[in-house]
């Protein structure tokens, strides 16, 4: 846990040095990936590698026909590589619609350890955040995953949870029906992003406490997912809708059957995906390192941390 979850390596560690690294080269963390997905997506589409528009006349679905009508020019590209993707997300790769939540609310969950990451007692605090950030909602999962990793990492509290499975299980139950409540049953004053907070928070303390020492979860092909997970994630959508698209309507003007076609789509999309988001990390993660680690040595020269 403490690898993957910055809040759980802080509560357990008491370091903050970890902390303001993290925060001081988010960005950089993020730019050389967003960039050069950016600058692929303007490519496959000036060369004619996407199909949307004979992939909708084939399908007749909306999503790719939107898609067909975002502005894949270099120029938005650039801008979006650069800055807009961090501000609003970038629909030119459809997988990173989000990631200015995951890259605002990361500053946000750090800015939070840091302020008050060191007070004794910070279910006030949480408390107060949660009714604070209720009409910025999307906020609201990341002060539960700091909530969660503040109790596990509490011996009392996670001890308590490992002994007491049943505790434990219905947690998990929780954690499954809030997060996958029909938005339409819930009242208009409580949005769908309240409720995959609170799921989330129940999720993230019964999976602590119940496969923390689990082989499923420290499996190689896991590990491999999880350490690949967020190449994997942005690289997807281009896979998607150049080689799957294609592809497909080529096994369907074959008369393929459509459940083969989907089936053999399947895995030409996963094995594509899996080893370009490798190629991916073998040449722009080393570059993200160091750019990041000349960031930093700047910054320390600066002003020292």
């Amino acid at each position: 846990m403490d690898k993957i979850d910055p809040a759980y390596s802080f509560f357990s560690s008491g370091k903050s040095d970890f902390i303001v690294k993290q925060a001081c080269v988010r960005y950089f963390r993020f730019l050389p990936m967003l960039f050069a997905e950016c600058l692929i997506s303007a490519l496959l589409y000036r060369f004619s590698l996407y199909s949307f528009e004979r992939f909708y006349e084939a399908t007749e679905n909306s999503w790719i026909y939107t898609l067909g009508k975002l502005d894949y020019s270099f120029s938005t590209a650039f801008y979006g590589g650069l800055l807009d993707g961090f501000l609003h997300g970038t629909g030119i790769v459809t997988s990173l619609w989000c990631l200015h939540y995951l890259f605002l609310g990361s500053l946000l969950s750090y800015s939070i350890l840091m302020l008050y990451g060191k007070i004794k007692n910070r279910i006030p605090i949480y408390v107060i955040l949660c009714i604070f950030l209720y009409v910025e909602p999307t906020c609201l999962s990341f002060i539960a995953g700091i909530a969660a990793a503040d109790i596990s990492c509490s011996s009392k509290m996670n001890e308590k949870l490992k002994k007491n499975k049943i505790l434990s299980v219905i947690f998990l139950i929780i954690a499954l029906v809030t997060g996958n409540f029909p938005p339409v049953l819930l009242p208009s004053w409580c949005g769908v992003l309240v409720f995959y907070a609170i799921g989330s928070f129940f999720l993230l303390l019964s999976v602590s406490a119940l496969f923390e020492n689990s082989r499923v979860f420290k499996s190689r092909i896991l590990a491999f997912l999880g350490k690949e997970s967020f190449a994997i994630i942005i690289v997807h959508a281009l896979v998607l809708f150049s080689v799957n698209a294609n592809l497909f309507l080529y096994l369907n003007s074959l008369g393929i059957n459509q459940n083969v076609n989907i089936l053999v789509n399947f895995f030409v999309f996963a094995a594509s995906s899996v080893v370009l988001s490798k190629l991916f990390s073998l040449t722009l993660t080393p570059l993200t390192n160091r750019l990041c680690a000349f960031v930093w040595n700047g910054l320390e020269k600066v002003t020292p941390m």
